[in-house]
């Protein structure tokens, strides 16, 4: 059977994850654009289809996060289910390996069976095989044939500089399975080159021509993204400003205010982490 989504974010408040402001272990309790994606998804899921999507999204904005939730509420749930976290560099693919490690630490006092490893958690099912999780990188996939998987987490997926690595790994996938999981998810990265295949993929989905679920989060939906309103007291004082505080629109069409704080907290990112250039800021935070 496909992943019960309320089930699963009820499974999910039982993890602890480590707090994106102070880093300490906290319960895994959902924040609104983590919330939003749920209720996106059993939309979708509650018209026959598979748990599948993709995301375009501002930076830390915990969409890993809850995918890594979901793979461990995948492999909780079904016998002999194997998942992978699939990333462009093996740094990256090992540290989200090790959020999923903390997930399985949780999980061990309500099935003391679950196995922790340097590359892979086992967790083990009285009613079938064994169900793992591992991690990879996209040049270790790029080319793979023999592997099946059952649930798949692309992350930062616009930038596997490898052709043919999106068909690879897609491919391990079931196309039968009703319980399958795949989560593209990335920032952006261009039309061209190896950000070439996610942005046909997004375009695609879009459309409405692929199995994937296209799912925005942009960074001014996110509450923690503001500052103080004081230091943008003349804003708009840019084309780019005139645009966020007067033209953005929602997907029902209505205008979406984006006040003075949010402005600031622009101001501060775009001079401090993105090089004062308003390309690198649409890409890291769209």
């Amino acid at each position: 059977m496909p992943l019960d989504l309320d089930r699963t974010v009820r499974f999910m408040e039982r993890l602890t994850i480590r707090s994106r402001d102070t880093g300490e272990r906290i319960s895994f309790r959902l924040r609104p654009q983590q919330q939003r994606v749920i209720v996106m998804l059993k939309e979708h899921m509650g018209k026959g289809r598979r748990a599948f999507a993709i995301f375009l999204k501002a930076r830390r904005v915990g969409i890993s996060t809850l995918v890594g939730g979901l793979q461990m509420a995948h492999v909780a749930a079904k016998p002999d289910s194997h998942a992978a976290i699939i990333a462009q560099t093996r740094e990256v693919s090992k540290e989200l390996f090790d959020q999923a490690a903390g997930f399985a630490k949780d999980l061990q006092t309500i099935n003391p069976g679950v196995l922790v490893m340097n590359n892979e958690l086992i967790i083990p099912h009285q009613q079938g095989p064994d169900s793992n999780l591992r991690h990879y990188t996209a040049a270790t996939i790029w080319g793979t044939r023999g592997l099946t998987l059952s649930a798949v987490h692309m992350t930062e997926a616009a930038f596997y500089p490898y052709e043919g690595a999106y068909r690879s790994i897609l491919n391990t996938l079931s196309s039968a399975d009703p319980d399958c999981v795949c989560m593209i998810e990335t920032t952006a990265n261009g039309m061209e080159g190896p950000g070439e295949s996610y942005y046909e993929y997004w375009n695609a989905a879009v459309a409405g021509e692929n199995e994937f679920l296209p799912i925005f989060l942009p960074w001014y939906e996110d509450e923690a993204y503001v500052a103080d309103p004081e230091t943008a007291k003349d804003a708009p004082a840019t084309d780019y400003e005139k645009w966020l505080m007067n033209e953005i629109r929602g997907v029902d069409g209505k205008k979406i205010t984006i006040g003075k704080e949010r402005i600031a907290w622009h101001r501060l990112t775009l001079a401090t982490k993105c090089e004062g250039r308003i390309d690198v800021w649409r890409s890291e935070f769209p």
